[in-house]
């Protein structure tokens, strides 16, 4: 298999009954593909380097096909497809060839669902030792709730939903309603202890219809791979009798469940942890920016940004495993954005956003993020949000910014759950002045000043920053220090004479005042 995924291995993979490759150029060849993207008309078009637009609803003839492919051009796109419809694509075939892209007809019998679904399994599971698998968790999903006449679900050890049936005619509830929403089964005592049950069970077990909490009956299965848990299988009982015995048709299916899954795992793991060892390096700065290709998702002439999650300290409370909170971030992002990359590192998560043509969006996305997560893991937590920089040699300056708005959301009560540099930035300067003022020798009236305030109880240094920040008002300065005006003027003269501060001039006034804001 080459080394390079490119649009003709995948034309490859899917064979000419499902996609014929009709035009390719270098550049689309050269390229390795990366993820697919169903086109909409009133969706903005993301940024997707490698990325191949389904054309789905668009006819080769639209008047439109051409500013189409101009706008998934420029935003990184390799490739398109369409499907013919009986029409001649010679223009099509000349947009593409404008755009430096690739154009696959797909099949006009072949729904364009099994085509997103069947390009994004064979690009995920492309690096497995498999070489990619077909199978789908979805379609198994619904040969068993079809078998049991009843929903199912497929879930991994972190209860995440991988997959779930969509047979309209069977009953789900409400539990199982929020976790297909969230792609998570919600955490409570009582989904504890059935967890529990199951997975210290070796066969099917049953829970009962919950009166108190409206679940319907259930029975599951844990998929295992020999001895090792993987995940479960979960069914609503359904009222009506089935062809087959549900338990028979359980296990059989947690059999296949537990193969899929560890080829998904293997597959999309090793995609995960490519990823998160780029951006360490970049992070780092040991990754040659020679090797930084467009699969990591940066764009020439666009930002990236950089964001940083953590669990807060909550007194001697042992936060959950990182590895979760990673997990949580990530599929929140990807919801989103594609091409973000994530990674732990130490107590923080970082989120990378490599392409970024409007700055407000990575702050909405992780404002909703924080929100979902906290649910989730009970758990308050700091994000904090980077300025933006163009080019991989500026990941390793936006992860120092990012840990020292993270340092100062710590140590501030009653911090806002997320800050970005700007939020932070004349306290940020402020400290970074502080490490640099305790570096250097002290200033000798400074020191002698403070030294005074010291050993006499004198009160020097308060009433000189009090007066600079209100110069032009000495009455406003002295009340901020609960004294009257004229004794304000007294200290600042009598400070002036006994220390020889030349506050008059402006560099000395700005010098003098950073001084003692920043001294011990």
């Amino acid at each position: 298999m080459p080394t390079t995924f490119d649009i003709g291995s995948l034309a490859s993979t899917l064979g000419s009954a499902v996609a014929e490759l009709m035009f390719s150029t270098e550049r689309s060849v050269a390229s390795e593909v990366s993820v697919p993207v169903v086109y909409d008309a009133f969706d903005r078009l993301p940024d997707v380097p490698g990325g191949i637009l389904l054309l789905a609803g668009i006819v080769p003839d639209d008047p439109s096909l051409s500013d189409v492919l101009d706008a998934a051009h420029a935003r990184g796109f390799v490739a398109c497809a369409l499907k013919q419809h009986g029409v001649d694509l010679a223009h099509v075939t000349a947009y593409a060839e404008r755009n430096d892209m690739a154009l696959l007809v797909i099949n006009d019998e072949v729904p364009w669902r099994h085509i997103d679904r069947l390009i994004s399994t064979v690009t995920v599971s492309y690096d497995s030792e498999s070489g990619g698998d077909g199978n789908d968790l979805f379609a198994l999903a619904n040969t068993a709730a079809a078998a049991v006449g009843g929903a199912v679900a497929i879930e991994d050890l972190d209860r995440n939903v991988l997959a779930y049936s969509t047979i309209e005619a069977h009953e789900v509830d409400e539990l199982r309603r929020s976790g297909i929403l969230a792609r998570h089964v919600p955490n409570s005592p009582n989904n504890d202890r059935q967890y529990r049950r199951l997975m210290e069970s070796n066969g099917v077990v049953r829970f009962p219809y919950d009166a108190d909490n409206e679940e319907l009956p259930r029975c599951a299965v844990a998929i295992r791979a020999g001895q090792q848990a993987v995940g479960s299988l979960w069914a609503i009982e359904s009222q009506q009798s089935s062809r087959v015995s549900p338990e028979q048709a359980l296990i059989e299916t947690s059999r296949l469940a537990a193969l899929r899954i560890l080829r998904l795992e293997s597959a999309s793991d090793l995609e995960r942890q490519v990823r998160a060892g780029a951006l360490r390096a970049l992070m780092e700065g040991s990754r040659p920016l020679s090797t930084l290709d467009y699969r990591f998702g940066m764009i020439e002439g666009l930002d990236v940004i950089l964001v940083g999650f953590t669990f807060r300290t909550l007194g001697d409370s042992v936060p959950p495993p990182l590895h979760q909170l990673e997990t949580a971030v990530e599929q929140h992002c990807a919801t989103f954005r594609m091409n973000v990359l994530c990674t732990a590192v130490g107590p923080i998560v970082y989120a990378l956003f490599p392409a970024v043509r409007d700055p407000a969006a990575p702050r909405n996305i992780v404002a909703s993020a924080a929100e979902a997560i906290e649910t989730r893991f009970e758990r308050r937590i700091s994000i904090a949000i980077s300025s933006g920089g163009q080019g991989a040699e500026v990941v390793t300056r936006l992860r120092e910014e990012v840990n020292e708005i993270l340092a100062l959301l710590a140590r501030e009560p009653g911090a806002p759950a997320i800050a970005s540099l700007d939020d932070v930035h004349a306290k940020l300067l402020l400290r970074r002045l502080t490490t640099a003022y305790h570096e250097m020798p002290k200033e000798r009236s400074l020191q002698a000043l403070i030294e005074h305030d010291h050993r006499r109880g004198t009160d020097y240094r308060n009433t000189l920053i009090a007066y600079f920040v209100s110069p032009n008002d000495v009455d406003a300065a002295a009340a901020r220090l609960h004294i009257h005006p004229n004794t304000l003027r007294y200290r600042v003269k009598r400070a002036r004479q006994l220390f020889d501060l030349r506050i008059d001039e402006p560099d000395e006034r700005l010098a003098t005042w950073l001084g003692l804001r920043l001294a011990d």
